[in-house]
Parts: structure tokens; sequence; C-alpha cells
């Protein structure tokens, strides 16, 4: 049987075509925990690519008024995958502006769709706060991503923590699994 001889540039457009499917489908195949970072990503491509974007992660806002940062150590990595994301208010604040910023942050969140599911009594207030009991916790709009906020600090200086995890992976954990 004689089979049509493919031109040289059709075999690389076909080869072309089905890396970008492979690393799309590979892409897409997980879940997104925090802008460019996915769940599962090797370490390796998660420190390259907070390299690569470094400038971008020194402050980002959730919120008016609100700086975070994104540093190396945010993300949070087991056995060479990235598990979730955790930043940090990008100053130290006093109570008044820890305040504004959980108030700012929660309003930023639920405006992108994420819903409130658990708020401590008080939770505008961190010296109120109940230790040993989650401080903020949200599931976004397809309940892919939960995001967990809080303060800590103590005195005049506080600062404002907030976590990005996989909704399955976090419950899972919860589970003990």
């Amino acid at each position: 049987m004689n089979y049509p001889r493919l031109q040289t540039s059709t075999v690389v457009s076909m080869v072309l075509f089905l890396s970008i499917i492979t690393a799309s489908h590979n892409l897409f195949g997980q879940e997104k925990i925090f802008e460019i970072f996915h769940y599962g990503m090797s370490s390796e491509a998660a420190l390259e690519t907070y390299k690569t974007n470094k400038k971008a992660f020194k402050s980002i806002s959730l919120g008016d008024g609100t700086s975070y940062t994104l540093r190396r150590f945010s993300l949070v990595m087991q056995d060479d995958k990235l598990q979730y994301i955790m930043l940090w208010s990008k100053k130290n604040l006093t109570l008044a502006t820890a305040e504004k910023y959980l108030e700012n942050t929660k309003k930023h969140l639920e405006g992108k769709k994420y819903k409130l599911v658990y708020a401590q009594k008080n939770w505008s207030k961190p010296l109120l706060q109940e230790k040993n009991k989650p401080y903020l916790r949200w599931v976004n709009e397809d309940k892919t991503i939960l995001a967990e906020m809080e303060p800590r600090g103590h005195g005049g200086t506080y600062s404002v923590f907030i976590a990005f995890y996989p909704h399955d992976w976090f419950l899972k954990k919860a589970r003990g699994k």
C-alpha cells in the first residue's frame, strides 16, 4: 500500500500542535490555586514561575488599601509538588489597620464570587479571636479553591495571612486522609 508522503512542514506543524495539546492538558488538568500557580505543579516549575514573576508578587492588592506579598517560601511544597499558597500583609500593621485589612479583603473576595463558609463571631476584631479555631474561610464559585484568612500578632504589631488551598486537598487533609 502506498501512503502519501507528508511534507516536513506538515510534520513539524502536527508535532507542534500535539505538543500544545499535551501541554495544555497537563496545565488545565491541574487545579489553579492562585494566579498562575497550580496544585501539584513541580517545585521546580513553581519556583521558576515565582522567579519569573517576582516583581508582580511583591505587592498584591486583595481589597482597598491592602498590600499582600508572596515570597519564595509562600509556596508550600510536599513531595516536590506545590500544595498551597500563603500570602501575608506586606508590612506590619497596627490593630486598626489589621481590622481594615480583614474587612477589605473579605469584601474583595466576596466580590470575586468567593462564598463565606465560616467566620468567627467577632471576625473583624483580632483581639477577640478564638484560638485553635479557623478565623474566616471562603470557597470559590466552582468549589475548587478554599481561601482561609486570619490575623496574627500581639501588642501593637499585626499581620494578616491568607492561604489558598485546593478545595478537595483541604477536605482530605481535614478528614485525616
